[in-house]
């Protein structure tokens, strides 16, 4: 607990170049982390096809909602990096909905 008190009055005198460090890193490591969960199917998938067993003789359920999972992750990992940057980065979302009202009052 103390070394948690010590480190929030460190992290409070940190400049504003050494802050911003600590947001990119903060955001790197969040994107690194959900590019690994959501392409943990997928390298299951892959695994489990190099070791023998995807059949295309036999038909099991667990090949098909492996697959099933690892395409629908690759689709939620793009989503989800959009969102990550959209609530991490105010000026991706200042830009972002300063595009969305432009958008709005030019298309007629």
């Amino acid at each position: 607990m103390f070394q948690l008190r010590e480190f929030n009055k460190t992290r409070l005198l940190l400049t504003t170049v050494e802050a911003a460090d600590v947001a990119v890193t903060k955001r790197l490591l969040c994107v690194v982390v959900v590019f690994g969960v959501c392409f943990s199917f997928e390298f299951v998938r892959r695994l489990m096809s190099f070791a023998g067993y995807f059949d295309p003789r036999t038909h099991h359920s667990y090949e098909y909602t492996i697959s099933y999972l690892a395409d629908i992750f690759y689709v939620l990992n793009s989503a989800v990096n959009f969102i990550i940057y959209f609530f991490m980065v105010q000026k991706f979302r200042s830009q972002f909905l300063k595009l969305i009202k432009c958008s709005d009052c030019c298309i007629r």
